[in-house]
């Protein structure tokens, strides 16, 4: 492989014999991923520095590869500035189970004044993965700032200040200051060839744009998929994929999302199935199309990846495809589960969740009126939120919701604010997907009222917003629609 900062910052710090041995895997290396494959079996298996290995465990965490990252912790169990390096921190979940016993080590390492080099990876560490809050992360930032202000030689470290301060800004809900950081740590990064960093700080960019511009986080995934072919991580290939499977999932393109989250899965689970994140992922996008035989299937097999236990995310689903298949008395359970859940927790986010999934009972159940409302509270609870996905489903179902209850009025002949909500914030937001499912709507609305000229312009006006094979399935239904009503 062609050396690359990412590794290469760290050699004028460690001893000659480990620079040598370093030099010797990148050149029999194809990629990044392959060289700190060796290195960490050649720190697991064979008899070398503790320095070596300090190389090998953090390289290892860059890769999620476990088997590798447990033999690490184990072998050098008594070595914390090491073992430090072996803890998960795949998922929010990880790092909130490890963070007391994370910050335990980095209370040992700290006592054994380890060199600056090592102190400003591990507070970047602490800042970026184990802090809990803003004030967490500033904590470390000003450890990583007096470090770099105090050594000269830290210069290659200077881009984690950037990603803290991006982080900082995150959780503080600025989201403008944490672009501009994340593009400095950029800048930076490139000048000093870290091509790690600039590939898991494009991957940032893009999962904070996806809510506010989905057409540049669209580009800025596609980035950061050609940056994690060419350092070879199928871990982070597999978020590329996923990561572009929620963008067009938000465009309401949903052909090109499952495709998306398929290739993730086949990926980087391969005869294993998929995990419970994008098993929901699959599960979801099928919901949005109506499938749900097929949304149950996926549902299900998220329940084996977490041997049978019940997230709240799995009952948002199993209500949802449920009530698709009209399975109502079942569909409520887990919606009653699901609202227990969501007041356990106290977030918004799974409060929005439960309300969503009782609207659609709600209108299943052919109480329209209160389905509109419960709805509307939904979309009050996710708005300040701006997660387009949510925004937009809830947005269909009120439209949903609204014509049903229009309909029982015969003295209404107009299909009210929700729909024309939903035509305008799919135009403005440019997600066409979306425009075509309001036109189906729209028309769908005519046809009740029998205003079938109206209903067929709308529909033939759909097909040129978008003839792609990432819409297949709502071009589909509305081809269908159209050649009912020419029967008719």
């Amino acid at each position: 492989m062609k050396p690359i900062g990412t590794i290469t910052n760290y050699l004028p710090f460690l001893e000659v014999e480990t620079q040598e041995i370093l030099s010797d895997i990148m050149e029999k290396a194809s990629d990044y991923y392959d060289f700190v494959v060796r290195l960490g079996h050649k720190a697991c298996d064979d008899d070398v520095s503790h320095e070596l290995a300090y190389m090998a465990a953090k390289h290892v965490l860059s890769i999620r590869e476990e088997p590798i990252q447990n033999k690490l912790r184990r072998k050098f169990s008594d070595r914390p500035e090491i073992a430090i390096w072996t803890y998960p921190c795949r998922s929010q979940v990880d790092r909130t189970m490890y963070h007391d016993e994370f910050h335990e080590i980095l209370d040992l390492v700290i006592k054994t004044n380890p060199p600056d080099w090592i102190l400003i990876d591990l507070f970047y560490l602490q800042g970026y993965f184990f802090s809990q809050t803003p004030a967490d992360s500033s904590n470390s930032l000003m450890e990583i700032d007096k470090l770099l202000r105090q050594n000269p030689k830290l210069k290659p470290f200077e881009p984690y200040s950037h990603d803290i301060k991006s982080s900082i800004y995150w959780g503080e809900g600025d989201h403008v200051n944490a672009i501009l950081e994340q593009q400095r740590t950029i800048r930076l990064a490139k000048a000093l060839d870290d091509s790690l960093l600039v590939t898991e700080t494009t991957r940032s960019i893009a999962g904070i744009l996806k809510n506010h511009n989905a057409a540049a986080a669209l580009e800025y995934t596609e980035e950061f998929n050609t940056l994690s072919m060419e350092l070879g991580i199928p871990w982070l290939m597999m978020l590329a994929r996923n990561t572009m499977g929620i963008i067009y999932l938000i465009l309401g393109e949903y052909d090109m999302a499952l495709e998306c989250e398929l290739a993730a899965a086949e990926l980087y689970y391969q005869d294993k199935g998929a995990s419970d994140s994008l098993s929901t992922m699959i599960s979801s996008i099928h919901c949005e199309v109506g499938d749900g035989a097929t949304a149950l299937h996926w549902v299900e097999n998220a329940l084996e990846f977490t041997n049978g236990e019940y997230t709240s995310h799995i009952h948002q689903l199993k209500s949802w495809a449920l009530v698709l298949l009209n399975r109502l008395d079942e569909a409520e359970q887990h919606m009653n589960l699901l609202h227990k859940m969501s007041l356990k927790s106290g977030t918004e986010l799974e409060m929005a969740h439960y309300l969503h999934i009782r609207g659609l009972f709600e209108l299943a159940s052919e109480l329209p009126s209160e389905a509109m409302k419960t709805l509307e509270e939904a979309l009050s609870v996710i708005e300040p939120l701006n997660i387009q996905v949510l925004i937009n489903r809830i947005l269909i179902a009120l439209t949903k919701a609204e014509i049903e209850s229009v309909f029982e009025s015969s003295s209404e002949d107009s299909s009210g604010p929700w729909m024309l909500r939903l035509e305008s914030h799919a135009r403005k937001k440019a997600y066409l997907g979306i425009q075509m499912q309001a036109a189906l709507l729209r028309a769908e609305f005519y046809a009740k009222r029998g205003r079938n000229d109206e209903a067929k312009e709308v529909l033939q006006n759909a097909l040129t917003i978008l003839d792609s094979p990432t819409v297949k399935t709502i071009r589909n239904k509305i081809k269908k629609m159209l050649d009912d009503l020419v029967v008719a």
